[in-house]
């Protein structure tokens, strides 16, 4: 056996003894596989899953350990996870790889797909992959904060591994983002009373890679903008149609418009269109003088 592998044994049998000694009722935060064996420049793919232990939770927080001298992270897949709405989405370049999200409704099952990453090995060594700073909270309507219990993976990478790791599938996503419902909100205490935009879907294939806000005007149509949820609006009339983008990962978009107040002019739309008025008055006056001139000369 070698030393790598001694270690990861000792390892995963010191998670063990923690996840014994821990209350039976506690929800579980677990990953899937336990034990990785990969060759240096293999890509391997850690999901780690939420098990309640039947309580009813809707919300979680966490923070991605792993040895980066190690491991490179590649890929973040959340496409598939319980979390509908997500208040700190982990994204790559973050350090560290933080998240937080909601369940709207609640959730109580035994395995839920919380978030999945896929690393590729860089050296020989040993090491763990594991969510640290994790919190979860009851849906209560008081967020109390549930036991929660955290296991990890244990990766050993050398250059003859004795039970390889699989290859890491890959996502075919040729469906749009689900549909979704933005809504459009004023109030005083928030953006010193200004219009804002809230809005969240899900995407079941590769997951949401962003949005795009785009703002119409009485003029014409806005260029589209990278956004996220709350967005105040630049333009602060609501009352012309403002689409919103989702993007997944893999290039697909859905598109939503909202537009919930009548149009209001503003003083300068009043005096755009007083001068466009004026300008058609003074066209037809030269374009009828033209004509009487003509008849004068006829005669």
């Amino acid at each position: 056996m070698s030393r790598y592998t001694l270690h990861a044994t000792r390892l995963v049998a010191f998670a063990a003894c923690i996840l014994f000694a821990m209350p039976a009722s506690a929800a579980l935060l677990f990953s899937e596989p336990t034990q990785i064996a990969v060759t240096p420049d293999q890509e391997f793919e850690v999901a780690f899953f939420l098990d309640t232990q039947e309580d009813d939770l809707n919300a979680m927080e966490g923070t991605l350990s792993y040895p980066a001298d190690l491991l490179e992270l590649k890929e973040i897949r959340d496409g598939n996870s319980i979390i509908n709405f997500w208040v700190d989405r982990p994204a790559l370049g973050q350090n560290p790889v933080t998240f937080s999200g909601i369940i709207p409704g609640g959730y109580r099952f035994p395995k839920g797909l919380v978030l999945s990453f896929v690393f590729k090995a860089k050296k020989d060594g040993a090491g763990v992959i594991h969510i640290e700073k994790a919190r979860a909270l009851r849906n209560d309507g008081l967020g109390t904060e549930a036991p929660l219990t955290l296991a990890f993976s244990s990766v050993t990478v050398s250059a003859a591994p004795e039970v390889p790791a699989p290859a890491v599938t890959s996502i075919l996503d040729t469906e749009a983002p689900e549909s979704f419902r933005p809504e459009l909100a004023r109030d005083a205490a928030v953006f010193d009373g200004k219009w804002f935009l809230s809005f969240a879907t899900q995407d079941k294939g590769t997951g949401i890679d962003r949005y795009e806000v785009q703002e119409s005007y009485a003029w014409g149509n806005g260029s589209w903008t990278k956004a996220s949820s709350p967005y105040v609006l630049v333009g602060q009339n609501p009352s012309f149609p403002i689409k919103i983008k989702a993007i997944d990962r893999a290039g697909n978009e859905r598109i939503e418009v909202v537009t919930v107040i009548p149009h209001v002019r503003t003083s300068f739309e009043n005096a755009l269109l007083l001068g466009i008025i004026v300008l058609v008055v003074l066209i037809l006056l030269v374009k009828q003088r033209s004509v009487w001139k003509k008849k004068k000369i006829n005669v």
